[in-house]
């Protein structure tokens, strides 16, 4: 009986420990969901010495200046959800709006309320007058700008930071990631990195 008992027990013990670990694998991190990602463009006019305003809270942003006119932006946008239908439910319930206001331009995404086990990330990759002002946001993700005629700011809270040939003063700040700035040649550049390596040069 004792026997019998001990067996039972050990068992019972190893079903409930591969109970735990089905939950903790279905729970833990998404590594269940699917993704659906789309790319989405919008452009707007721009005029020269404007500001451009663009934040994402997950995601990179990349700008560029050029021998432009307008605003060009390409949104790569990214559900995921537990099935991949939902995860393009997502995805392409995302609006992306150009709004100017003053002499700011300012992207925009309009996403659905935010759900448990669900999520949506936007990076952006744009060009834009070289003569414009730059101010972008990322809480996770890298930012790159280069080619800008103007002042230039960029912040994130998880992610590096490149900037490149920028002729104006230049203020880039990352909580967790690296900041590497060549040909800067505004008279005030400030740079931070709580937890990185910072390279000018």
């Amino acid at each position: 009986m004792n026997m019998l008992h001990r067996m039972f027990k050990v068992i019972s013990c190893c079903m409930c420990l591969l109970i735990i670990i089905s939950g903790c694998d279905i729970q833990m991190g998404g590594w269940q969901q699917a993704r659906h990602e789309i790319t989405v463009q919008r452009q707007a006019p721009i005029t020269t010495g404007s500001k451009l305003y663009v934040e994402t809270s997950s995601g990179s942003i990349t700008i560029t200046g050029g021998d432009v006119t307008e605003c060009s932006v390409i949104a790569t946008i990214c559900g995921r959800a537990p099935t991949k239908e939902e995860a393009q439910q997502l995805a392409e319930q995302v609006k992306i709006e150009l709004e100017t206001a003053g002499d700011t331009l300012t992207v925009k995404a309009d996403k659905p309320p935010s759900k448990n086990r669900r999520s949506i990330s936007i990076s952006y990759d744009i060009t834009v007058p070289k003569q414009t002002n730059i101010e972008c946001a990322s809480s996770y993700g890298a930012i790159e700008l280069a080619n800008i005629e103007g002042t230039a700011s960029g912040k994130t809270s998880s992610g590096s930071i490149e900037a490149k040939n920028i002729e104006g003063s230049v203020n880039l700040d990352t909580s967790y990631g690296s900041v590497n700035c060549m040909n800067i040649t505004g008279d005030n550049i400030t740079v931070k990195s709580s937890s990185g390596s910072i390279n000018l040069q």
